[in-house]
């Protein structure tokens, strides 16, 4: 490359997206169906408000530490949200708000149970199935 070209070239920056990975915008998806009460999700890569603020209404809060939550959650579900939340992947300063709110909306908290969830926990199955033949090696 000669001298010119170097010069010319635009610099390069990296920059952190403000659009989350694939999982937190499915469990952002999922959660915009909540028709009763509200939730607030502040997350690394911006805040979200979901539902409709209301006075007789339940409103939950989560900080969201670490973005595997939103992996966690997806795949695994109710149960992957209680084990992220055991590891301290997302906290909230009322949790009982919280699972107030999901049982409220419970059908769209089912939503999570399927879908994604059901697809990749069959696959992730499969594959640990196949690793654990029973060969004369």
């Amino acid at each position: 490359m000669n001298k010119q070209a170097t010069e010319k070239a635009p610099e390069l920056t990296l920059e952190r997206s403000s659009k989350g990975g694939f999982f937190e915008r499915a469990l952002i998806s999922q959660l915009r169906k909540i028709e009763q009460g509200s939730l607030r999700i502040l997350t690394p890569s911006g805040n979200f408000f979901i539902g409709e603020s209301s006075a007789d209404g339940i409103q939950a809060e989560i900080v969201v530490e670490n973005p595997v939550f939103f992996r966690k959650a997806c795949l695994g579900g109710s149960l992957g949200v209680a084990d992220s939340y055991a590891d301290g992947d997302w906290t909230t300063n009322d949790l009982v708000m919280v699972f107030r709110l999901f049982l409220q909306n419970l059908e769209v908290m089912d939503g999570m149970e399927g879908g994604w969830a059901t697809l990749l926990n069959k696959i992730a199955r499969w594959g640990y199935a196949l690793s654990q033949r029973n060969t004369i090696k």
